[in-house]
């Protein structure tokens, strides 16, 4: 067999690259004709416009304290079939004697594991339906903007459940003497006031 047709496997990866630099370069560009765009180094920072707030309003609340309801939540989830081959249940701790506090925090860690694998199917379900949907662009439009407002609602969700336990987590360690906090500036876990009313009562 003559190989001296076949194109090297190095040119082939060289050209791959080059693709690559080219979509990057595309999007620096884009980026940098945008008005709502301010470029750092590195990164940039979008500033979202009038329509894009009074769209989304939920972008300007704080992320890590909006939990959903159970209801909520699911109602998010089954939105979304699941993937009939994905495993969704993580893995259970051997059953061996641990401590109590090791339970504990394994069924922190197990319960965030789950929530994580239920963002997967809105992740699965969107590239499904990319693949073998027959949209036009406005339909594309309206999935694009409902997968994203499902993954900030069940990301935000996640994260305040997280939030949840490290307060839980904070309020445990707690001692009888309190150091002055910090900064009135700076975004704590819990207000000093909340942390006082736990201390004395």
């Amino acid at each position: 067999m003559n190989n001296d047709d076949a194109t090297p496997a190095w040119t082939t990866a060289l050209l791959q690259r080059l693709q690559a630099v080219e979509q990057q370069l595309a999007t620096t560009v884009n980026i940098n004709n945008d008005p709502n765009v301010t470029v750092r180094n590195p990164g940039a920072d979008f500033h979202p416009t009038e329509e894009m707030l009074a769209q989304y309003p939920f972008i300007q609340e704080d992320f890590f304290k909006r939990p959903l309801d159970d209801s909520q939540r699911r109602q998010f989830l089954f939105d979304c079939p699941k993937n009939a081959v994905r495993n969704y249940d993580p893995l259970k701790l051997n059953k061996v004697t641990v401590s109590a506090s090791a339970k504990h925090f394994d069924s922190a860690l197990y319960n965030i594991q789950y929530r994580l694998s239920g963002l997967t199917r809105a992740l699965d379900w969107f590239l499904y339906q990319n693949l073998h949907g027959n949209f036009n662009d406005a339909n594309i439009r309206q999935q694009g903007s409902d997968f994203a407002q499902a993954m900030h609602e069940l990301l935000s969700d996640l994260a305040s459940y997280i939030t949840t336990l490290r307060t839980d987590n904070f309020y445990k360690g707690l001692p009888n003497h309190l150091e002055a906090p910090g900064s009135h500036q700076e975004n704590f876990l819990v207000s000093t006031q909340d942390m006082l009313d736990h201390t004395f009562f």
